[in-house]
């Protein structure tokens, strides 16, 4: 089945994200604008959010228009686009679902001065809450706690939030090295002890093909024969 048209206009496409419902037999997607053929300086743009019923085999929007696919670029402006970047940078989102079936996503946009910066997405039932976020990945959210990292200046800190991510409060750091790293939690319903992966991002500038990696988890770091077993 093809789910978003890329030829129009020709020579684009599309980044997705794709999310499973926890309760309902519905598949969650949210994807981005990709515009390679507009000579624009951020070709990534703005944040797009349907969804599938998989046993009617029918995708929507969130006010449950139908929506014809593979979704042409005018359909999902008109219907499915929560989020205009403004032709400014927006990144692939992470994507997430809420235990009650509400699509989440976190994502970098471009600010003024092109410093991208995290945005947290929610849907609330009623509206997209939009916001700056001091965190760059999360853990599957659940009904009482949603749990947060961030990485900065060599630093990776724990973060939690009550009301989920309208605010975030800074717990443990659980890694700090003399180097930039970057943080992936999208495997985090895998295994408890292997939620988080943080590797270095400059350790192959000091030792080409060489780069440190950590797996952190309910136990905390895997140490590194467990890793070389598995």
């Amino acid at each position: 089945m093809h789910v978003l048209d890329g030829r129009s206009p020709p020579g684009n496409g599309w980044y997705s994200a794709f999310a499973k419902d926890p309760n309902r037999d519905h598949i969650h997607l949210m994807f981005l604008w990709h515009a390679s053929k507009d000579n624009l300086p951020h070709s990534r743009r703005n944040l797009y959010y349907m969804h599938m019923d998989h046993s009617a085999g029918k995708w929507t929007s969130l006010k449950n228009e139908k929506l014809n696919t593979p979704l042409s670029f005018k359909e999902a402006n008109g219907k499915a686009m929560f989020f205009d970047s403004k032709n400014k940078y927006s990144s692939i989102p992470q994507h997430w679902v809420t235990f009650d079936g509400r699509p989440i996503g976190l994502n970098r946009i471009s600010e003024d001065d092109d410093a991208a910066i995290r945005h947290l997405h929610v849907w609330t039932g009623e509206t997209w809450r939009t916001q700056k976020v001091p965190i760059d990945v999360i853990l599957k959210p659940t009904k009482k706690e949603w749990v947060g990292f961030r990485s900065r200046e060599g630093t990776v800190q724990r973060f939690t939030s009550k009301d989920e991510g309208a605010h975030w409060t800074p717990g443990e750091v659980i890694l700090k090295t003399d180097g930039e790293h970057n943080l992936n939690a999208l495997f985090a319903e895998a295994h408890p002890d292997a939620v988080l992966v943080i590797h270095d991002k400059v350790d192959e500038q000091r030792v080409p093909g060489k780069k440190r990696l950590w797996v952190w988890g309910a136990a905390g770091f895997l140490k590194h024969d467990l890793i070389e077993k598995n």
